[in-house]
């Protein structure tokens, strides 16, 4: 057993080794002699079993693991020059991928990665089958600061190039033939993550570009926001779509301003709402100002008008109106 595990971690070789663990002491043996430190148990005890069977092409590791369920934790940070990235992929049974506050539900096909020398956790919930894929962070196109907004995202193999991501690993780990030469592995390794960064690259390319440019991002959703608040179906998901990003990326981004979407979107609403109580006639409903910007609720329009300003709709425009247009009654 000891000997099958000391050969997944040669020198500058290619190779292909196979571990069967009868129980979870042995295969927190070959996880520890294959990995980066992590804890691996098994909730509330039982019988454990796995098979891991690794390929290793210079620094890249491709990996398939078949076993009962159980947890994989990296608690810490791991001293590193330079780092590695994990990459999954779900051939059976369901698994969750856990880092930076994120969680990536994956089913038989989904991918996600992780940065594998920064806490994360993998929880299997049931028996499983996933390749994984280990390399350095500097192989990769895209650098850490683009990619740790990514980390425990789940990326559909069923769209794109994900199928074609799952057969490529499967094919490295159980058909490629070990090169002989340092150079020959590497070659191998780069088309490998080579195919992972094109993947990436084209599934996230908007939100990509955005973070080259953060600030051009709140921008146009603003610009979008003020263009469409009378809109009642405006919303937080309604502006992510118009500007081709993830909801998760655009409330990071309002949230580096100090606001939230629908925050800032309340916030408009009700200055073009007490703007407009300031000229309007005595006689206008106040839920027709209301509903003028997408707040057809005159009774939300009004706790939300009062606890902004510290007066009801009604009290504001008594007090703040500048202009007579009209006599008659007021209309509430």
């Amino acid at each position: 057993m000891q000997d099958d595990v000391r050969e997944l971690r040669p020198a500058g070789a290619a190779a292909r080794a196979t571990v069967a663990a009868g129980n979870l002491e042995e295969w927190r043996d070959a996880v520890h002699a294959d990995h980066l430190p992590v804890v691996v148990d098994v909730p509330g005890g039982g019988a454990f079993s796995g098979t891991l069977t690794a390929h290793r092409f210079d620094e890249l590791v491709v990996r398939e693991f078949e076993a009962r369920p159980h947890v994989v934790a990296q608690t810490s940070q791991v001293p590193a020059d330079d780092g590695c990235y994990k990459f999954g992929v779900q051939l059976d049974g369901y698994s969750l991928f856990c880092q930076d506050g994120r969680e990536a539900a994956l089913t038989p096909g989904d991918l996600a990665f992780c940065d594998a020398t920064r806490p994360y956790e993998l929880v299997f919930h049931e028996s499983f089958r996933m390749l994984t894929v280990m390399f350095p962070k500097s192989w990769f196109t895209f650098g850490p600061d683009t990619m740790a907004h990514f980390t425990a995202t789940r990326f559909s193999g069923r769209q794109g190039a994900g199928p074609l991501i799952a057969k490529t690993l499967w094919d490295v780990v159980h058909h490629a033939a070990a090169p002989c030469s340092r150079q020959a592995q590497r070659e191998v390794a780069r088309s490998v993550v080579g195919l992972l960064s094109g993947y990436v690259g084209a599934r996230c390319a908007d939100e990509i570009a955005t973070l080259a440019a953060p600030e051009t991002l709140f921008s146009r959703a603003t610009e979008f926001i003020a263009a469409h608040l009378a809109d009642p179906q405006l919303s937080p998901a309604a502006v992510a779509r118009s500007q081709h990003v993830s909801l998760r990326l655009l409330q990071r981004e309002f949230a580096a301003h100090s606001t939230s979407v629908a925050g800032w979107i309340r916030e408009q609403r009700l200055e073009r709402c007490r703007r407009d109580l300031e000229r309007s006639d005595a006689r206008t409903p106040i839920g027709e100002v209301g509903a003028r910007w997408g707040l057809i609720d005159a009774g939300t329009f009004s706790k939300a008008f009062k606890a902004a300003y510290g007066a009801s709709p009604r009290e504001y425009r008594v007090v703040h109106r500048t202009t007579t247009q009209g006599s008659g009654p007021v209309a509430i």
